[in-house]
């Protein structure tokens, strides 16, 4: 199910969307475009900790493998492994259970700062499509 908003020859979908292969579904994400990033990568800069932290915000409900963080957010292994410690020490993350070997992991939203990075998340979200659909009008 999608809604498709085409404005000036500008395709801007806000819907759900399926993401890396369909093997996650949620509603949420602004792409621009057909674009691979979301606006929160737009914004942010695209580094590796703002890929997994848009990963995670985005698909808050559910919990993932490392393996998954690394396939769902294009990160490398070992770049992960470079701050996922510190995401862990900040308390960014946390581990919730373990599933055979893997260690599965979600945000850690009893953390301020967590709650507070995915409020900023969903407002760049809610700023930009608003932003595009009042140009859109003044262009109709």
């Amino acid at each position: 199910m999608q809604e498709c908003y085409v404005a000036d020859n500008l395709l801007y979908i806000y819907c759900m969307i399926s993401y890396k292969k369909e093997k996650f579904i949620n509603v949420g994400l602004l792409y621009a475009f057909m674009s691979d990033k979301s606006l929160f990568l737009e914004v942010m800069g695209d580094s590796p900790i703002n890929r997994v932290l848009d990963f995670l915000i985005t698909f808050k409900d559910f919990d993932y493998s490392l393996t998954d963080v690394c396939g769902n957010s294009d990160v490398s292994w070992s770049t992960l492994h470079l701050f996922w410690k510190d995401l862990e020490r900040n308390r960014i993350v946390k581990q919730t259970r373990v599933v055979g070997k893997a260690k599965m992991f979600r945000l850690d939203e009893a953390n301020p700062v967590v709650k507070e990075l995915v409020r900023m998340h969903w407002l760049i979200a809610k700023t930009y499509t608003d932003r595009l659909f009042r140009k859109v009008e003044v262009l109709a």
